[in-house]
């Protein structure tokens, strides 16, 4: 690609990332509707892979009153354990839930 010889390293990743925001991937699409399946009742259910677009890493944040009491790892155990076929083709993984 002559874009990448033209222009540093550097300076690529970080304008990919950008333009990488203004659409959705499949992993994106998949991940959000397991969750939505699984916690009908949240007001929140955000996924980004945050990889670059290969699906290796995502920032997952999740918004639901079933998470009213529990501790914050409880709250993250439920999330994986929607999620544990996804997880195992995953490189990381991070989660921010709240009630």
């Amino acid at each position: 690609m002559i874009f990448r010889w033209l222009v540093p390293r550097k300076i690529v990743s970080p304008l990919h990332r950008a333009f990488c925001r203004f659409y959705t991937t499949d992993g994106e699409r998949t991940i959000e509707q397991i969750l939505r399946d699984r916690f009908k009742t949240a007001r929140l259910i955000h996924v980004a892979d945050v990889s670059g677009g290969c699906g290796a890493m995502y920032q997952i944040e999740v918004e639901c009153d079933e998470f009213r009491n529990m501790s914050v790892l409880a709250q993250h155990r439920a999330v994986k354990q929607v999620l544990k076929d996804q997880i195992k083709e995953m490189h990381g993984l991070t989660i921010s839930t709240k009630a």
